[in-house]
């Protein structure tokens, strides 16, 4: 699960959303200090070394996982089905997202019209769900439109440990697969992909 602090500067700072790190913990706990003029003192300096044994290591895969929920419609739905019927798109997607767990956070939707030698389009719905599995404390998925076949697939993008906050973890393991996959977000042709990343900040 997402790290519960116990130290009261490490608790302001994630209310806050903003990055655990040292340099934020020490403008946090010592916000009137100029640190040129007035280096920390020793017992400071072990005070907040202290502290920053609270944060684990971040530890970032990309490698191809399966949550519980991604494995095909129990025998209920199916049999809403007749031989034959296929779902429409609305049901489709309002099925797959029915079976996402509650504590799932719902991070975005992304649409874009790609036009290469043909066209096609994209349409995501992306999650970040918590762990509680020790190795991992995030997953970030998405509910992905295949345009070719007419249907919505699941798809497993990153885990992640050591970020206490779900939006700033959705933003790391989004912006280490778009390097991962290429996608140059100083391009043009790329910018829906940089807004993504903007709406999480």
């Amino acid at each position: 699960m997402p790290i519960e602090f116990k130290d009261s500067v490490w608790k302001a700072i994630a209310r806050e959303r903003k990055p655990i790190t040292r340099e934020n913990y020490l403008t946090y706990a010592y916000p009137d200090r100029d640190f040129q003029e007035r280096s920390l003192e020793p017992k400071e300096a072990s005070r907040v070394d202290e502290a920053m044994l609270e944060v684990p290591r971040t530890v970032t895969s990309y490698k191809d996982f399966r949550l519980d929920f991604f494995d095909s419609p129990g025998e209920d739905e199916q049999s809403e089905l007749e031989d034959g019927e296929v779902l429409s798109k609305p049901d489709q997607l309002d099925m797959m997202q029915y079976r996402i767990p509650g504590e799932a956070i719902f991070i975005n939707e992304f649409q874009d019209e790609v036009d290469n030698w043909c066209s096609w389009m994209v349409e995501d719905y992306y999650y970040i769900l918590p762990l509680d599995e020790g190795k991992f404390d995030w997953a970030l998925f998405r509910i992905s439109w295949d345009d070719n076949w007419g249907v919505f697939e699941w798809e497993s993008i990153g885990r992640l440990r050591g970020w206490h906050d779900a939006w700033q973890a959705a933003h790391h393991l989004l912006r280490g697969i778009f390097r991962k996959r290429q996608i140059d977000l100083r391009k043009e042709e790329n910018r829906p992909y940089r807004g993504l990343l903007d709406s999480l900040c």
